[in-house]
């Protein structure tokens, strides 16, 4: 049995992105699809462009309350298993979601499947690509300790696994995946690393979320390292290599 497949697009003021956001999701092969927008209060013409595909996708229009609370609405009008985020200012290659649902069936124990990422340099004269690829061993502790956990787009989440521990944290302004990916591996779900990749992730901006306040993203890095350590720490599983390597970061 196909599992079902949500494909969600949080959107703010993202006019001249929004529509080849909307266009690689309805282009997903794999066939058990939907699709959801979410218009953030824009106050640019992304509404006008969603509105285009208002007979092939789902969609809703409110005031603006940020990604948190964007991501969670999504996940309420979602009715698949597993749920595809994608930023409206990225997109995805066609065979994305088939390859890494094609893996949930064969591994029904997974929660999130994570694989590489491929990050797109936009300027007005070009664009250049560079796959983030993710070399093992696998460990997501570390992984996530070292900041090598992917961006939203690239993992597939099991719906219920999100919703287990909490859904997304309506006030964190940034890092806010790897916020969610902790208290996923404190509840205990399981990842897994599939080689596919597919997610396209454009840099284009100094004024995006984990751009636009550097101070910021340092403290909610450090905010998260210090309750990952914490946590290792309360379960005796802080090794002397694990503490090194968050001590390292942290300083």
């Amino acid at each position: 049995m196909q599992p079902s497949v949500s494909i969600l697009i949080p959107c703010y003021n993202s006019e001249r992105w929004i529509g080849h956001a909307i266009e690689s999701a309805l282009k997903q092969a794999w066939p058990n699809k939907q699709v959801i927008v979410l218009d953030d209060g824009s106050t640019d013409g992304s509404l006008n462009v969603i509105r285009r595909y208002e007979e092939r996708l789902t969609w809703e229009a409110g005031p603006n309350r940020g990604g948190g609370y964007a991501r969670n609405r999504l996940l309420e009008l979602a009715d698949g298993d597993w749920v595809q985020y994608l930023d409206a200012d990225d997109y995805l290659l066609p065979e994305k979601v088939s390859d890494q649902a094609g893996f949930v069936v064969q591994h029904p124990e997974v929660d999130i499947v994570i694989g590489p990422t491929t990050m797109e340099f936009w300027s007005e004269q070009g664009t250049r690509q560079e796959q983030v690829s993710l070399p093992g061993p696998h460990d997501f502790w570390t992984m996530l300790a070292s900041w090598k956990l992917p961006q939203t787009g690239a993992p597939l989440w099991r719906r219920s696994a999100i919703l287990d521990v909490g859904g997304w944290k309506r006030d964190q302004p940034c890092c806010q995946e790897h916020e969610l990916y902790l208290r996923l591996l404190i509840g205990g779900k399981k990842f897994a690393y599939h080689s596919s990749g597919g997610s396209i992730y454009r840099q284009w901006s100094d004024q995006t979320v984990c751009k636009r306040d550097i101070p910021e993203v340092h403290r909610r890095r450090l905010e998260i390292e210090g309750k990952l350590e914490e946590h290792l720490s309360n379960a005796g599983q802080l090794t002397p290599v694990f503490a090194a390597l968050i001590f390292s970061i942290l300083l």
